[in-house]
């Protein structure tokens, strides 16, 4: 399968792509969003690892321009960063994202997720995503008329 990462920190890249390489897949790397862009123009891969806080095209709008481009649209979406707050997670998902994973990440725990991902098919992947946002907005609703910080560390994530 061919994947795409998109990630500014060279040292993620290249340790994603060691490791996603020797579990058989090909990889491409993006160094930013732009970068992003022009390559799912070039060609959809099957998956792309995005990270959200990049400079100049952040994930967020790799993804909101993926959607008004209707680019990549088989491509399943797995965000990888180290926000916590429950919105970046409804963000992301709203914009197409179908799976999120916070840094630090252990890589080979990561292939698994990328595998069990890669298995499901698209139209599913949409179901379940709707799910997940329905939830969380709701948890996040919930967290926050009790007074709770709507972090996403807490229990918001421990329920989806």
């Amino acid at each position: 399968m061919e994947l795409l990462i998109v990630d500014d920190d060279h040292n993620i890249r290249d340790m994603l792509g060691m490791v996603l390489e020797d579990a058989g897949h090909s990889v491409r790397v993006a160094r930013d969003g732009l970068e992003a862009i022009a390559a799912l123009e070039q060609s959809a891969p099957h998956c792309m690892v995005l990270d959200l806080m990049m400079p100049e095209l952040d994930g967020h709008g790799v993804l909101r321009t993926m959607r008004e481009r209707d680019l990549a649209t088989d491509t399943r979406v797995l965000v990888l960063t180290c926000k916590l707050h429950a919105g970046e997670f409804i963000e992301a998902w709203q914009l197409g994202a179908d799976e999120y994973v916070t840094k630090p990440v252990d890589p080979f725990a990561l292939v698994e997720k990328l595998n069990a991902l890669l298995s499901i098919p698209v139209a599913q992947l949409q179901r379940e995503r709707e799910a997940k946002l329905e939830k969380a907005v709701l948890l996040a609703r919930l967290d926050s008329s009790f007074g709770k910080s709507p972090s996403w560390g807490s229990s918001i994530r421990s329920k989806l």
